[in-house]
């Protein structure tokens, strides 16, 4: 099904019975001209800079930004009156524009005017999101409605020096622009065909009062029908967007309407047209209710990688729950074992092979099991503000259920069915194809409420290392048909009928994403502030050996309770003297809290070993925290630890307990 997607972008704000604006702070236009513009064009007479946020010099713009962004804006459009060679004078504030983008992490998108080879570099260097720039394809209408000498061929300059220096293009035509007219609109679009643009924005002349133009009437109905079509015509690689300017009423419904109508793939501000294009089969997507922050890295290194995601995870804090997503796409450095939270590092992973062969071992926040990750496999994370199913906040028992499993893995379902391959979310947290894995996932709820999902993509792996990094115990794969890792596990490329590159994958996600949730993703890279930050929780966590091989076991004393359950293997360790708890470790690769089993461990020793005794502690634990083992009853974990009692290990741990287990098998 073809999407469309509404918006309602600026300070305005815009509300209809179809599509509601959440957040009307969220993208604002400053001008660093103020309301001065030398052409003094008839059209406009610089009134649509009143209405902008005024920022005479660099450090002001830059002011003005880090102001937006503490009040949780999302982008700026960076615009100003032109100089009499048609262009936006942004020459002194390249710098500026470049730290707002890296240091801010705003969306920055520039009005520019004429484009000559250095502005086109400025706005390289700046790393713009988008260039919008108006075009004229009559000479005679740019010297009599904008009072310029420069030419059409000046206009055509400025694609091809936006292009040369790949700034993304988003050039507009104003339709009706002489006076109501069409004089010109044709030949722009053509002029536009020749170069890669992002999107192409057709707006509509719009009569401003105290301007020349404020008694013109605008084109008809047929002629913004006949560049509609025109547009559908030539523009065949590009999205085709409907601006904000066009006239208001029953004129804006059958422009609205036509929009639709000929395939256009956005439209600004509208207004009773959303049940319009359901009726014509559009998916309907809204990016003022659904923006997610896209955040991309390539072969980080484990401690890094998994810092960057507790950081967001820990500092994500949305103005609104349908804002703040963040996606991340990323991969690792060749090679690396990735430990879910709960495990024990010596009985998922032969270390000393690790060692030698210069794998870094490493420990998420998520729970879930060992992973080998590399740059042939793609690691998603996606984050979450509380607040976003049922419009409760998440506990281990509502988010770590099957349908929030399967809802959040539609995103890669969605990918692989774009590359021809069709899978399903089985089991606990898996994604199959054909039975055999391609994709895990794991998850955790941080203490702001903040969820963290994470998945492993397999692009291409290597099994004879897998298997020689990776141990699992017996339990594990005592259910399953096939005994062989070839057998169990299978690979994006081993599925595909061509060679998918990671890149490829990335982009089909980024589709999937945006459709399966209705929304719009935006780059937003990390920024300095951000890697400062993130550097310093590497060093504080994800760089110690703390961290990395906690919950040493003790060698002696020490009872190893497996049990394969609904929520995963759960091992409890405990070391026991005259029935008596003197401590206890829980690991697996289940899903829960921290919170929910630092509590349990401590609130179970010194305890007796009896059924009465130790249910009442864990049921208690169980409200307190208000959370659990996902999956998992107080009853069975209590008969778990009731095995104790009848263990002949009760006192003493054998030797045998600390042997590698032979049977290995790849974990999500």
């Amino acid at each position: 099904m073809k999407t469309i997607t509404f918006y309602a972008p600026g300070v305005k704000r815009f509300e209809t019975t179809e599509f509601a604006q959440e957040n009307h702070f969220s993208f604002i236009p400053i001008s660093i001209t103020g309301t001065h513009c030398v052409l003094d064009c008839d059209h406009c007479k610089g009134q649509l800079l009143k209405h902008m946020k005024p920022a005479s010099n660099p450090e002001s713009l830059f002011q003005t930004c880090t102001d937006l962004a503490n009040k949780n804006a999302k982008g700026v459009l960076i615009s100003g009156g032109c100089d009499s060679g048609g262009k936006v004078p942004l020459g002194d504030y390249y710098e500026q524009i470049h730290n707002v983008k890296k240091k801010l992490g705003l969306k920055v998108v520039v009005h520019t005017g004429i484009v000559d080879d250095e502005m086109a570099k400025g706005l390289k260097y700046c790393n713009v999101d988008s260039a919008l720039i108006d075009i004229i394809g009559h000479n005679q209408t740019i010297k009599d409605v904008y009072h310029t000498d420069v030419t059409i061929k000046d206009y055509d300059k400025s694609l091809y020096y936006l292009n040369k220096h790949v700034v993304p293009a988003v050039p507009h035509i104003v339709i009706g622009l002489d006076y109501g007219r069409l004089i010109g609109e044709y030949a722009a679009l053509k002029m536009i065909s020749k170069y890669k643009i992002k999107s192409l924005v057709l707006v509509i002349l719009t009569s401003l009062m105290n301007t020349p133009m404020q008694d013109v009437v605008p084109p008809s109905i047929d002629d913004v029908e006949k560049v509609f079509s025109r547009a559908g015509d030539i523009m065949t690689e590009s999205p085709i967007i409907l601006g904000c300017a066009r006239p208001m009423g029953e004129y804006k419904i059958k422009v609205d309407r036509l929009a639709v109508d000929y395939g256009f793939d956005g439209i600004a501000f509208s207004d009773g047209i959303v049940s319009y294009a359901r009726e014509k089969e559009y998916k309907p997507i809204f990016t003022e209710n659904m923006l997610w922050r896209y955040i991309e890295n390539d072969s980080v290194s484990a401690s890094f990688g998994l810092a960057v995601d507790e950081y967001l995870a820990n500092t994500l804090i949305p103005d609104h729950p349908n804002y703040g997503h963040i996606l991340r796409l990323y991969t690792y450095r060749d090679h690396c074992a990735i430990l879910g939270r709960f495990q024990d590092a010596e009985t998922e992973v032969n270390l000393s092979e690790c060692e030698r062969l210069g794998i870094e071992v490493n420990r998420r926040i998520t729970g879930g099991g060992t992973i080998i990750m590399g740059c042939s496999q793609l690691g998603v994370a996606i984050i979450i503000p509380p607040g976003n199913t049922n419009g409760s906040r998440y506990s281990a028992n509502s988010f770590f259920t099957k349908k929030v499993f399967e809802d959040y893995s539609r995103g890669i379902i969605g990918a692989l069915s774009l590359l021809g391959i069709q899978s399903e979310f089985v089991l606990k947290n898996d994604i199959l194809v054909g039975g055999k894995k391609i994709a895990g996932l794991a998850a955790c709820v941080q203490e702001n409420g903040n969820a963290l999902f994470h998945a492993s993509i397999i692009l291409d792996i290597d099994t004879r290392l897998m298997t020689r990094v990776l141990r699992t115990p017996i339990e594990k794969i005592s259910d399953k048909k096939n005994k062989e890792v070839d057998d169990r596990l299978t690979t994006i490329n081993r599925e595909s009928k061509e060679k998918i590159t990671i890149n490829r994958l990335k982009r089909y996600l980024k589709m999937s994403f945006e459709n399966a949730f209705q929304m719009k993703l935006h780059d937003m890279p990390l920024t300095d502030y951000e890697i400062t930050a993130i550097k310093a929780l590497e060093r504080k966590r994800y760089l110690t050996n703390k961290w990395i091989y906690q919950k040493s076991l003790i060698p002696s004393e020490t009872t190893v309770i497996r049990r394969k359950t609904r929520a995963g293997m759960v091992n409890i360790h405990i070391s026991v003297l005259n029935n008596i708890i003197k401590d206890v470790i829980i690991t697996g690769d289940f899903f829960s809290t921290t919170r929910f089993i630092s509590t349990l461990e401590r609130k179970l020793k010194w305890k007796v070993i009896e059924r009465e005794i130790i249910s009442k502690v864990i049921k208690d634990v169980w409200l307190f925290c208000r959370d659990s083992i996902s999956g998992l009853t107080p009853e069975i974990l209590t008969d778990c630890i009731l095995e104790v009692g009848n263990s002949p290990r009760n006192v003493t741990e054998t030797s045998q307990e600390n042997k590698r287990l032979k049977i290995e098998e790849f974990r999500n």
